[in-house]
């Protein structure tokens, strides 16, 4: 016999009463039913396994709080507790043979029977020794270039992992969340074979083994990159340019400028075609290119193209404004860009001291291009009757903010005074960043699109459908990758309080903990914020944030309650206190 059994001693149930039975009182009333239920599975009750990471379902019996495990009952007798979860990442011992795991359960001074089940854990057959938990490019036996694809398979249990491109350099990469796919640059240099290492971590810290695989790279000898300005166009009447380079294989990197002068500027990845902006004033436009191939090598290349500037030019990043018109921003694009309502024109300037205005005939030569977006870091955006609440990045796109645990660590408990709502028909402006691993080709799907896949929203038990299994308001995400509680329970150290709410008072949810400094990756202020390094509004005081930061940007008061009135489309300017059209 050997399932979810009392521990056996010569093949008799020892009694073992300090340990089999509750500590305390009495025996537990019903000890004949906690003896045949089952509450530790392996694997979800799988016979065998060629890998000794491995993943526990546990049951809960009595309401327990903690639990202890161990591989043998000498490592489980000596054993912290732990609050209780229902899976956990374990390993089990490198030696083949059946393997057990035991598991006991505690309430306050009571202590439960243990529980055991194992596994035969056996040496891979020769099919399963060749299987790949990384591939470069699928099953790509060759590239032309550096920029790759990782496909990653995770085996059971393990939360985190670090990629390299040289197995030395693995110790010092950071561990990231899991990811089934993605971008990888090979290194340059030291042969045309180029390697890819991974390790995997789980949620004890516990490192698994290295994998790894390899890919030709089929460089152009002798690299000679080229490039065309808007397709070897002559002329232009636009600043605002598209370098189009030629078959870039064997090329890392490149530096784009105006002149020939590459001193402060740093390699940036190779695209096939790059947005540029032409220096001003008309004349013939040389635009150089530094470009550094995969042995390291530098080499400059150069195309011109003449530009004539409009009659009556008004210059880039101008603000104009007609007679019966929005403000204007004067893009590089040639195009003239709209601020749709004073919040928007607010998170960019304070007054409207920089308003040129001009004829309704003469902005009527200029053509519209997309409306302005809110300044990055200014506002939180909320559309319509979508509960989502998105912090702005640069390039017009929106990260959705996890939840409001998250929204309190980054601005404060006050954060929902910074939410500016907009119309729906504006979230075409925006460019929504995805939270979702979701990649059908792949094999992965993550169904709720919360960043969970499937796969790991099996093992941790939590719901494939909901993005917060357990309605404490942390997402599964943040429970998983983050905090390291249980997505499955509203109190993962069953101490009374709810997870949340844990964190907001400054305590870890996982144990009785107060903390100072926030854990890895537990929040990211989104790229080009504006909001201070301290929040002085936050609840939990002297934690300290360790965010990127930029100039504090203090919204002009009153701004805000200006944006329920009518006709907010046209920017108002405070005058000695008062909001007056403009």
């Amino acid at each position: 016999m050997r399932k979810n059994q009392v521990w056996k001693i010569g093949g008799f149930v020892a009694a073992f009463f300090f340990v089999i039975l509750f500590v305390g009182s009495s025996a537990h009333p019903a000890s004949a039913l906690y003896e045949r239920k089952k509450y530790l599975s392996i694997n979800s009750g799988a016979s065998d396994t060629i890998s000794q990471y491995v993943t526990l379902s546990i049951g809960r019996p009595f309401s327990a709080t903690h639990m202890r495990l161990g591989n043998d009952m000498e490592s489980l007798s000596s054993a912290s507790w732990i609050p209780y979860k229902s899976k956990v990442s374990w390993t089990l011992p490198f030696q083949y043979g059946e393997r057990t795991v035991y598991v006991q359960f505690q309430k306050d001074d009571r202590h439960s029977y243990i529980y055991e089940d194992s596994i035969f854990f056996r040496e891979p057959k020769e099919s399963e020794k060749n299987k790949k938990y990384i591939k470069i490019n699928g099953n790509d036996k060759t590239t032309k270039y550096l920029r790759v694809r990782l496909s990653i398979t995770v085996p059971p249990g393990f939360t985190r992992m670090r990629v390299s491109n040289k197995a030395e350099d693995l110790l010092r990469m950071g561990w990231r969340n899991i990811k089934r796919s993605m971008d990888w640059d090979l290194a340059y240099g030291g042969g045309n074979t180029k390697t890819v290492y991974l390790q995997f971590q789980d949620q004890f810290g516990v490192e698994g083994p290295v994998y790894s695989d390899s890919i030709d790279v089929k460089f152009t000898s002798n690299v000679d990159l080229d490039f065309q300005i808007n397709e070897g166009a002559v002329q232009t009447d636009s600043r605002a340019v598209t370098l189009t380079f030629t078959d870039p294989g064997g090329v890392v990197g490149v530096k784009v400028n105006n002149s020939n002068d590459f001193k402060d500027l740093e390699f940036v990845p190779i695209q096939q075609d790059m947005p540029w902006i032409l220096s001003e004033k008309s004349g013939t436009k040389t635009v150089y290119v530094r470009y550094q191939d995969f042995q390291g090598g530098e080499k400059t290349t150069k195309a011109q193209i003449r530009y004539e500037e409009p009659e009556a030019y008004i210059e880039a990043r101008s603000l104009i404004k007609s007679p019966n018109s929005h403000v204007y921003f004067v893009g590089f694009d040639g195009k003239v860009h709209p601020f749709l309502s004073p919040a928007i024109y607010h998170s960019w300037y304070s007054t409207f001291e920089k308003v040129r205005f001009v004829s309704d005939a003469k902005l009527a030569e200029y053509p519209v291009g997309e409306p302005m977006c809110a300044r990055p870091g200014s506002w939180l955006l909320q559309f319509g009757s979508d509960p989502k609440i998105y912090a702005i990045e640069p390039a017009c796109r929106l990260r959705p903010l996890f939840s409001e645990v998250e929204a309190v660590l980054l601005y404060g408990e006050n954060w929902g005074k910074r939410i500016l709502k907009l119309s729906p028909d504006e979230r075409v402006f925006y460019t929504i960043i995805t939270q979702s691993v979701h990649e059908a080709e792949a094999g992965v799907y993550d169904t709720d699109h919360d960043g969970v896949d499937d796969e790991m929203e099996k093992n941790y038990g939590s719901n494939p459908n909901l993005k917060d299994t357990d309605g404490d308001k942390l997402t599964d995400y943040e429970e998983i990758f983050i905090w390291f509680t249980d997505p499955v329970q509203k109190d993962t150290d069953f101490d009374g309080v709810g997870d949340a709410d844990e964190i907001l008072s400054g305590r870890l949810p996982t144990g009785p903990t107060n903390f100072d400094t926030l854990p890895d990756n537990a929040v990211e202020y989104p790229e080009g914020s504006l909001v201070n390094k301290v929040n002085a509004s936050t609840s939990i005081s002297g934690v300290r944030k360790q965010f990127l930061i930029l100039p504090k940007y203090y919204l002009p008061k009153s701004i805000k309650d200006s944006i329920g009135k009518k006709n907010t489309a046209h920017p108002l300017k405070e005058y000695n206190g008062l909001l007056i059209r403009l």
